[in-house]
């Protein structure tokens, strides 16, 4: 039986955890430690580093062109205004 039908029929007798139930734990974990700027910081850096692999994959000319196309200009503003504010509301802090 693979994991999905365990996890799914409830026969996870393994008990590896699954990523649901520790995402609750991991907010614990982070306000636990309380370092919010380190948490700002890498979480911005990861984003950064989504967005190179597919610069990477595609090309930055080409991946620049797509995320500034007219059906996904105001996702790419979001994006780009929440990832700033990522770091200036942790870094005010």
């Amino acid at each position: 039986m693979n994991k999905l039908t365990r996890f799914v029929t409830g026969e996870n007798v393994e008990d590896e955890g699954s990523p649901i139930l520790a995402m609750p734990e991991s907010i614990i974990v982070f306000w636990a430690g309380g370092n919010l700027i380190g948490f700002a910081v890498l979480y911005t850096f990861a984003n950064i580093l989504s967005l190179g692999s597919t610069i990477f994959l595609m090309g930055p000319l080409n991946q620049l062109k797509k995320m500034f196309a007219e059906t996904r200009i105001f996702a790419t503003i979001v994006f780009l205004i929440c990832l700033i504010m990522t770091l200036v509301s942790a870094l005010a802090v």
